[in-house]
């Protein structure tokens, strides 16, 4: 069933010959999958497509994008990249489905086989989860879940032994927990908060212990936890380096985490040994000698190693949305709010209302726990699921992660309150009444959750009725994107160094930061400043920005010649800024077709504006960056020089460019052209001549392609008095 749900958008994605992904993020995965299928073993580690011209390294970790690889690298080798492609659109889906299976056994084995079965059905149809699992949605979010749901699931295994038993935790239950708590680090270094919520919990798990050999068996376990947990860890980050980060920031797989796992192992062997000298009263153990070197050793760590109070001021700076990139991200965005006010309706429709009862729920579980053998289990799935909701309400990304817990909180806090309300000797028909009362309240809890799924529904309908879907708002130019770069991969200078990230590609291109992981994969362009946002470059990102808000050509041309720009994508921004004396660059590009511009001639335009285009923004249009021609000719001093010439683009428009000067004291008036009319530019057709215009006199002048794009000087019509 919940592989059903999450298949959902298969109108969508399977489109044409080649599947559609969900997201921008995809593209950039399977621009690492795509470079691992065709250098294997070598990945992409550092990468001269992104943050052009300097390059740099991903922030996410390659584990997910090697493991994709390998797993697709059969059907790569029989049917290519498109075959690649279209298995990889359904790992996410497949990654959530089997989360749901994680969820099931996890509910089964604490709390019952109806929790169980609820919980797993609750998370099949949760959008929280299902946003993140849906088919096409490449992305390491949906491992997260999975990975998530297993640490939690070792966590409460092993405090379970461990509570029962003196003897210490079965070595697989400790492999098993040590594995889970690397995976999630290698997955996403935002899954440190999963990581620090379960080391933090099994810490108060040790200290809790009652008996000497008690607590010298779980520390045992712990160190052994934490041994395992580094040496799966140390080959991934051992010689990190980073140019935005510090060495030991947790924002991205640095030293911070052998760090974090080696001062963990160092605290629970020194607890080991310490409890042999037998501290307390009657010998049993003390939590605050134990508080005291924890303490101790972190006080140690941070005075030793400057780096990690900047990697913990970078850790917040992310956390808290502190810099000007992470504050624009949607899924950055708090929970409660949409388009900067509050609102209820992402929390609601990815969540349920069970979000304002979870407190109440959380609190009913910790009291009927509170005689259970295995109660530090539950207190763990307590705090974990208190802990991601709390987040989730700072950054709605971790909706995806706390629907584990939750789907298990609410589909317990049902169960149980049936039975206590219907307990013997209750009568039949009040079973059936209290079972009804449940039911009708649940309904209305989970009624919003229905929204989310109306246009993947209203989708697959037209799919059956041979009609067109439609996609996201965000996405709804997608398809002219994809035909965009399409046709600057077949019909641009390729570049080198896209299967070959030593090698460095001769010119970049500039595009909306918030489309640039596209180009990198379907135009196989290197891309100045992309979806990593300052996360990678700082200062490639600035200038970008820079770039598109000028007014001034003479600023937006030096910037891209010192970022080694070729070709600008020009798509519409969201919001449309009224007609101006002195436009914005990316207004002037994207509306007015460059008119004026001297340095940028328009090359293509995509046909297609993709699925129900609701407010008419014009298609993304590709700039060539020319020196343009130098046109000298001489007119009465103090006259208005006019240059136009009529263009045709691929998409069958006509519309004429413009350009203006006037005349010097001498008489002397200079233009620079960026048309040529011999040959045609890209896509776009030039009409034979240009028409020079001064006073109520108009000549012509046909201006050679050698001349635009070298920049010559060129003669140009000479007006009388």
């Amino acid at each position: 069933m919940a592989l059903a749900v999450r298949a959902l958008p298969l109108p969508t994605v399977a489109t044409g010959d080649r599947v559609t992904f969900i997201g921008m993020d995809a593209y950039y995965h399977m621009r690492r999958i795509h470079y691992a299928l065709v250098r294997f073993p070598e990945t992409l580690d550092f990468d001269p497509y992104i943050n052009y011209p300097d390059g740099a390294r991903a922030i996410w970790p390659a584990f997910f994008d090697t493991a994709s690889a390998l797993l697709v690298m059969p059907f790569y080798a029989a049917g290519g990249l498109e075959a690649a492609e279209r298995v990889l659109v359904w790992l996410p889906a497949i990654l959530g489905a089997a989360t749901v299976v994680v969820v099931y056994f996890l509910a089964l084995r604490f709390f019952g086989y109806a929790t169980a079965l609820l919980s797993a059905l609750l998370l099949a149809v949760l959008p929280a989860h299902y946003w993140y699992s849906q088919l096409g949605f490449l992305d390491h979010h949906a491992a997260v879940a999975l990975a998530s749901g297993g640490l939690l699931y070792a966590a409460m295994v092993f405090t379970q032994n461990l509570s029962s038993s003196e003897k210490g935790a079965p070595a697989p239950t400790v492999l098993a927990l040590g594995a889970c708590l690397a995976l999630n680090l290698l997955l996403w270094p935002g899954s440190l908060l999963h990581v620090a919520v379960i080391e933090a919990g099994l810490c108060v798990f040790l200290l809790s212990r009652k008996t000497a050999p008690e607590f010298q068996s779980v520390a045992r376990a712990l160190a052994g936890v934490q041994a395992f947990g580094l040496a799966l860890l140390l080959p991934f980050t051992l010689g990190q380096e980073w140019a935005r980060w510090s060495l030991f920031s947790p924002t991205v797989l640095s030293e911070f985490q052998p760090w974090l796992f080696a001062t963990l192992l160092i605290f629970f062997v020194l607890c080991m040994a310490l409890s042999r000298l037998g501290w307390g009263p009657s010998g049993r153990p003390h939590p605050i000698p134990a508080v005291v070197i924890g303490l101790t050793l972190l006080a140690a760590s941070f005075a030793a190693i400057g780096g990690l109070r900047e990697g913990a001021l970078e850790a917040w700076q992310w956390l808290a949305r502190d810099e000007v990139f992470q504050a624009s991200v949607l899924e950055s965005k708090p929970l409660f709010e949409v388009n900067g006010e509050f609102s209820t309706r992402i929390a609601e429709g990815r969540l349920s209302r069970f979000i304002y009862v979870l407190p109440f729920a959380l609190l009913f579980l910790a009291f009927a726990s509170r005689h259970r053998t295995d109660r530090a289990s539950c207190w763990i799935l307590l705090a974990y699921t208190l802990s991601l909701a709390i987040t989730t309400v700072l950054q709605r990304r971790f909706f995806n992660s706390f629907s584990v817990p939750l789907a298990i909180t609410m589909a317990w806090t049902g169960v149980t309150a049936y039975r206590y309300l219907a307990a013997e000797p209750s009568r039949r028909v009040e079973r059936i009444g209290w079972a009804a009362v449940l039911a009708s309240l649940a309904l209305y809890l989970l009624l919003p959750i229905e929204a989310p799924y109306r246009r993947d529904v209203h989708n697959l309908k037209n799919y059956f009725e041979n009609r067109p879907g439609r996609l996201l708002t965000v996405l709804e130019h997608l398809p002219a994107l994809r035909e965009t770069a399409a046709w600057i991969r077949e019909n641009t200078p390729a570049t080198e160094g896209f299967f070959d990230a030593s090698k460095r590609p001769a010119y970049g291109v500039l595009t909306l930061p918030g489309i640039g992981h596209l180009f990198e994969y379907e135009a196989r362009r290197p891309v100045v400043s992309d979806n990593f946002g300052d996360d990678i470059g700082a200062e490639n990102y600035s200038e970008t920005r820079r770039y598109l808000a000028t007014r001034n050509e003479a600023e937006a041309e030096a910037i891209l010649s010192q970022l080694g720009v070729r070709y600008v994508v020009a798509t519409p921004p969201h919001s449309v800024a009224p007609k101006q004396a002195a436009p914005r660059m990316l207004y002037r590009l994207a509306y007015l077709d460059g008119d004026g511009l001297a340095g940028h001639r328009l090359v293509f335009e995509a046909s297609r504006l993709g699925f129900a285009v609701r407010d008419k923004k014009p298609a993304p249009k590709v700039y060539e960056r020319v020196p343009g021609a130098r046109v000298f000719g001489t007119a009465p001093p103090g006259e208005t020089v006019f240059a136009r010439v009529g263009l045709h683009t691929n998409r069958g428009r006509r519309l004429v460019y413009r350009q203006k000067t006037a005349t010097g004291l001498d008489g002397r008036y200079e233009l620079r052209l960026p048309y040529a009319n011999d040959a045609p530019s890209g896509a776009i057709a030039t009409e034979p001549q240009w028409l020079i215009e001064s006073g109520d006199e108009t000549q012509s002048l046909v201006l050679p392609e050698s001349a635009v794009v070298s920049g010559a000087t060129v003669s140009g019509p000479d007006f009388g008095p």
